[in-house]
């Protein structure tokens, strides 16, 4: 805890030194500036004691906010001020300023009762992604006859998780307006036809192929029976994210690979919607995020974690070794849309791995 003489201290210091200048003249003033210079310095001591045993361990200050938040979206917090000391203090809450991190919060000095707390707003917004420091906090208070200000610091380690801007999911829920179609009746169901999935065997009819009929159940059921078919579902989609120098570039004011992860969410979610597996392989020069291609509830969430706080980097991008990776870690066949920009003329000579 750090000391330092507050307005009023320095006020009446500056009229003591004009007392004092007075006894020039008035041999009786400099006597009086005297004997009231040795109170007020007796005072100000015993202040400056009286109050750092008061208040030394007993003032405490948490920064309350939501774990995660939406890059340029406000999340809203408080500051919690506990005073734990037998003496009312008068506080004023100060922030760290860091690049990337906006933070709006009171600044006003504010009076806590002895054993008592306070709470005020705090909202922050985060211009970039990943996963931001939020600094430490300091605490400027005064106590007793407020001859002194002292400054606390608090060292806080908290973290801050910023996820890509995508519109539905900072309005809480993706794809919300779904549900407005199952609302009206309106609700997905199997397709049958030209899939490559056996579904089950029903009567022939006119209108089927004949390359659909199945004869060793025709020849048990003594009458023409046909395969079924219908579109597969839990197939493997895999989400290839360049991470490379390409993706350095702005696509109308936003970043061209936070559009491309807005992308590969939202692809993500089509596909989980349709009973599909659906991984994730990040890399540049390397992979550097893999995530394995399943159906889960919180599938959506690991894809989203694991590409939250990625940042593309200044070097060229292995399409080879993306490949290859993704070939011995998904060796059954699967559709892999690739997220890039292949505009380079040097990118696009390199051997990418699919053929």
């Amino acid at each position: 805890m750090l000391a330092y003489p507050a307005p009023r201290a320095a006020i009446a210091g500056i009229l003591l030194v004009a007392l004092a200048t007075a006894g020039f003249f008035w041999p009786s003033a400099s006597t009086a500036a005297g004997w009231l210079t040795l109170v007020f310095g007796l005072t100000i001591v015993l202040d400056l004691l009286f109050s750092l045993n008061a208040l030394r361990g007993r003032i405490e200050l948490e920064r309350e906010l939501p774990h995660s938040a939406t890059v340029t979206h406000a999340a809203g917090g408080s500051h919690l001020l506990r005073n734990g000391s037998r003496v009312a203090i008068n506080a004023r809450i100060y922030e760290d300023s860091l690049p990337g991190v906006q933070k709006d919060f009171d600044t006003r000095w504010r009076n806590v009762t002895a054993g008592g707390s306070a709470r005020t707003a705090l909202v922050v917004t985060a211009s970039r992604r990943g996963v931001l420091q939020l600094g430490g906090l300091s605490l400027r208070l005064t106590t007793g006859l407020r001859l002194w200000i002292y400054q606390v610091r608090f060292a806080d380690p908290a973290e801050l998780r910023v996820y890509p801007l995508i519109e539905e999911l900072t309005r809480g829920d993706l794809f919300a307006h779904r549900r407005k179609l199952y609302a009206i009746g309106q609700h997905s169901s199997q397709r049958f036809g030209r899939g490559t999935e056996f579904d089950q065997l029903r009567e022939y009819t006119p209108d089927d192929e004949y390359r659909q009929i199945n004869w060793k159940a025709t020849a048990r059921a003594g009458k023409p029976v046909i395969n079924q078919m219908r579109v597969e579902q839990s197939r493997d989609v895999i989400l290839l994210l360049d991470c490379g120098r390409l993706m350095h570039t702005e696509i109308a004011g936003r970043p061209r690979f936070d559009r491309y992860l807005d992308a590969a969410v939202q692809l993500a979610y089509l596909a989980l919607s349709q009973r599909d597996n659906v991984g994730l392989v990040a890399f540049d020069a390397e992979v550097r995020r893999y995530v394995a291609p399943v159906h889960r509830p919180r599938q959506l969430s690991a894809l989203v974690d694991a590409m939250f706080d990625l940042e593309p980097r200044f070097v060229e991008s292995n399409y080879a070794q993306a490949t290859l990776t993704l070939r011995k870690r998904v060796p059954k066949r699967g559709m892999v849309v690739l997220f890039t920009d292949l505009l380079d003329s040097v990118s696009s000579r390199q051997p990418s791995g699919f053929l």
